[in-house]
């Protein structure tokens, strides 16, 4: 971007800040070893990032980033309309409840993140960053592969598979990695790298299918599965010797086979017996909890991260049935947990952004002749995050990558 004032340092903070705040975390020194790291990490990012984007104030009102500079302003504006007339603990919705550490400064510094990422977004950085996440998921494999031989060093106290690499959960972990298989899908479509680099791509994608697999976690496979289709139809889209009847119908048929699975993993269809488990039951009763708290509450929501001090209250009836002490302080939704926290304007300004996003993204892909790899890959990661946070947390060691991607398709379309 032109006239844009400490562009390197920028990059840097980023190219640093975010796989670090996948990455971090602090076993013997911290309560919680996993999120306060994150968060803090995150939180640094937000300070350094707010004075560069104080000094490039004029940049955000330039016409092609006033968009999206408008909408995070609103969201920043219900954010703290949350947290001042919501009535839930100001502390608590200041840092975030235990073990999510999703308060007001850790959405504040994604939207500065976003924001940064917007300005620097160009081809050379965004080869840069897509490459970087394919580096997080690499150190997350090879942790992956240690926890599931019985190697780990650390003593987690953990339920599930040992498998939960540098996130503290299989669900997060299989998440992260079959997110990081977006840009060596990429790099392999677009056939202009050499056979050995192409080798160790595929090497490196069935090492991670093998971690997500060992996770339990079937996340992991639904994000891979809807980037690696989405890649491919965008490849043969953007292909001149492929006709487009053969992208319609490659097009219905990943429809129908991806139509399937989500069925599957509610419990209907031929998919039900392999995809269906009992935790997408419990998924339901937390996101008809956040729907009860958003209609009893719809303006300014019960508080950011103040989901658990309502979800007993709340719960239906059958779930208090089947699960009589679950408890949660997340509805396992992202968008819920955001509507539920904040009410119908802190969603709807959050729609507006990611719709913002989606519109820049569909229309440089529309507009540019060839199959760009690296645009693609942050591109279609970005839907993917958008994919699994309709079933899961909002863990800030994954909310780094979509919030930064996002910024980059904002700034490179």
């Amino acid at each position: 971007m032109e006239n844009l004032k400490h562009s390197v340092l920028i990059r840097s903070i980023l190219l640093i800040g975010v796989p670090l705040a996948s990455v971090i975390m602090l076993p013997e020194f911290s309560m919680d070893p996993i999120n306060v790291p994150k968060a803090f990490v995150l939180h640094l990012v937000g300070v350094f990032g707010l004075g560069l984007l104080i000094s490039n104030a004029k940049l955000l009102w330039g016409t092609s980033s006033r968009p999206a500079f408008i909408v995070t302003a609103f969201f920043i504006l219900f954010l703290f309309s949350a947290f001042l007339f919501s009535g839930a603990p100001k502390i608590q919705q200041m840092y975030g409840a235990g073990g999510r550490a999703t308060g007001l400064i850790s959405y504040l510094a994604l939207v500065v993140l976003l924001l940064c990422a917007m300005l620097i977004s160009n081809i050379s950085n965004v080869k840069l960053l897509a490459i970087a996440i394919l580096g997080v998921g690499g150190l997350n494999v090879f942790y992956g592969l240690i926890q599931a031989s019985g190697g780990d060093p650390v003593k987690w106290s953990n339920p599930y598979s040992p498998v939960i690499g540098f996130l503290g959960n299989p669900n997060f972990s299989s998440s992260m990695i079959g997110l990081s298989c977006v840009a060596a899908t990429a790099l392999i479509l677009q056939f202009k790298v050499s056979k050995l680099a192409i080798a160790a791509l595929f090497g490196y994608e069935l090492l991670a299918l093998f971690v997500i697999l060992k996770t339990q976690s079937i996340q992991g496979f639904v994000v891979f599965g809807l980037t690696t289709g989405m890649l491919v139809l965008i490849a043969l889209y953007k292909s001149e010797k492929v006709k487009n009847i053969w992208v319609g119908i490659y097009a219905a048929f990943a429809t129908v086979i991806g139509v399937t699975a989500i069925f599957g993993m509610v419990n209907i269809g031929p998919l039900s017996a392999y995809l269906y488990k009992i935790s997408v039951r419990q998924r339901g009763y937390y996101w008809n909890a956040g729907i009860e708290m958003l209609k009893a509450n719809p303006i300014f929501g019960v508080g950011l991260d103040s989901f658990g001090d309502w979800y007993w209250s709340v719960r239906s009836a059958p779930a208090a049935l089947n699960s009589l002490n679950a408890n949660t302080n997340s509805a396992h939704n992202v968008y819920l947990d955001i509507a539920s926290n904040g009410g119908f304007p802190l969603l709807i300004a959050y729609l507006a952004l990611n719709g913002l996003v989606l519109f820049r993204g569909i229309k440089h892909l529309k507009n540019f002749p060839n199959f760009d790899p690296y645009f693609s890959a942050i591109f279609v990661g970005w839907i993917g995050y958008q994919a699994q946070s309709f079933i899961s947390i909002n863990q800030l060691g994954l909310a780094v990558w979509g919030w930064l991607f996002g910024g980059l398709v904002l700034g490179y379309s």
